[in-house]
């Protein structure tokens, strides 16, 4: 997930965050205090000051989870063939891959924004940690899709630059951000990724993986052999992959919706 997107992408102002992220941003206003990490009632001194930070990780994962499992049942066989999420007329043939690789960029953008924004350098560590807890609680419930989002907003340029603030990192948080970089390591074909997805379902796969075998499987075969035959090994290598998202769209996650 390294470069992503370059520093000089990251505005550290909310202005310029799509509809995605600002959906994210409702997340802040839940004032139920089952969802804060400070069990104190909340006065309206709290209420008007709390931060992202006194969410608890596993309700903001569990959020993102739904939302993105959400998205990720929505696509359409007809969407994976032909790469049409990069065809001219992608919005119109391919419209929910395409709106979850929009999603993809704006959560790593608000990762990134989000501890950037973070003016004390406390701060900063207690964002750090945060979205490598909410990762960590994401990966557990098999959803690769936003833990891979978070491993990119984290691993941005502006964010890996911070020396001071990753220093600060605890040694408890330190060891599951490796965890987390050697599970989405993409050494012999993400390997790690691959075998602990397995046959979870429901599971949120990381997308961008799918895309790429596709990618490489059209653009590495021909359609006809010898301008006469069709070639079927290649189709059933497309059906291979097909097969394999379809199969993670399969159940449901137990999850509450707490907002639209």
């Amino acid at each position: 997930p390294n470069g992503l997107f370059h520093a000089n992408r990251i505005n550290l102002s909310v202005i310029r965050a799509d509809k995605e992220v600002k959906e994210h941003t409702t997340l802040l206003r839940m004032q139920s205090r089952e969802f804060y990490n400070d069990p104190a009632p909340l006065d309206s001194a709290r209420s008007r000051s709390f931060s992202f930070l006194d969410l608890k990780s596993q309700i903001v994962a569990e959020q993102l989870t739904f939302k993105e499992f959400k998205m990720y049942r929505n696509i359409q066989i007809t969407e994976l063939l032909n790469m049409a999420w990069k065809s001219d007329r992608r919005m119109e043939i391919a419209p929910n891959v395409v709106a979850l690789v929009d999603r993809t960029n704006s959560v790593s953008y608000w990762v990134a924004c989000e501890v950037c924004m973070c003016m004390d350098l406390r701060k900063r560590i207690q964002a750090l940690e945060k979205f490598i807890s909410i990762a960590k609680k994401c990966a557990d419930l098999h959803n690769y899709n936003t833990t891979m989002e978070i491993l990119g907003g984290l691993n941005n340029v502006a964010v890996q630059r911070l020396k001071r603030t990753w220093g600060g990192v605890s040694e408890k948080y330190n060891q599951i951000w490796d965890w987390l970089t050697d599970l989405m390591e993409t050494k012999n074909n993400y390997v790690n990724y691959r075998q602990a997805l397995g046959e979870n379902c429901p599971a949120v796969p990381f997308l961008g993986i799918f895309l790429r075998d596709l990618t490489f499987i059209e653009d590495g075969n021909e359609d006809m052999i010898d301008r006469r035959h069709v070639n079927y090994q290649k189709i059933q290598l497309l059906g291979s992959v097909v097969a394999q998202i379809r199969k993670h769209q399969r159940g449901a996650y137990k999850i509450t919706r707490l907002f639209d």
